[in-house]
């Protein structure tokens, strides 16, 4: 039955085009644009595929939200060679358009067997 509800609520995320409900439902193709422009600020040497999670919290700042994105990706130049990157980003971003600040990031590699 839990199952159920948790595939329910992950269309339910799909259709509403949304991940972690932060403040103003923003979508998915916009978390993913923060995440690239946060990657490039830090001269990241890896490439986002997917996003997992979202957790966005409001600031005391007003428009200032806090963003952890978990998301999985590939180093840069070595799209095949089988190495996938799951990694977490901490950053902060005005008005969910410009990213202002990086707190901080991290990435473990696996290899598919």
């Amino acid at each position: 039955m839990v199952h159920k509800i948790g595939i329910f609520l992950a269309i339910l995320a799909f259709i509403d085009g949304t991940l972690g409900g932060g403040p103003g439902k923003t979508s998915y193709s916009k978390y993913m644009e923060l995440l690239k422009s946060a990657l490039v600020r830090t001269n990241a040497v890896i490439v986002p595929e997917t996003i997992t999670n979202v957790v966005a919290i409001k600031q005391p700042r007003p428009n200032y939200v806090n963003l952890d994105v978990k998301f999985n990706g590939h180093p840069k130049n070595h799209l095949n060679s089988g190495v996938k990157w799951h990694c977490h980003m901490n950053f902060v971003v005005e008005s969910m358009e410009k990213v202002v600040e990086i707190k901080g990031s991290g990435c473990g590699s696996v290899i598919p067997l």
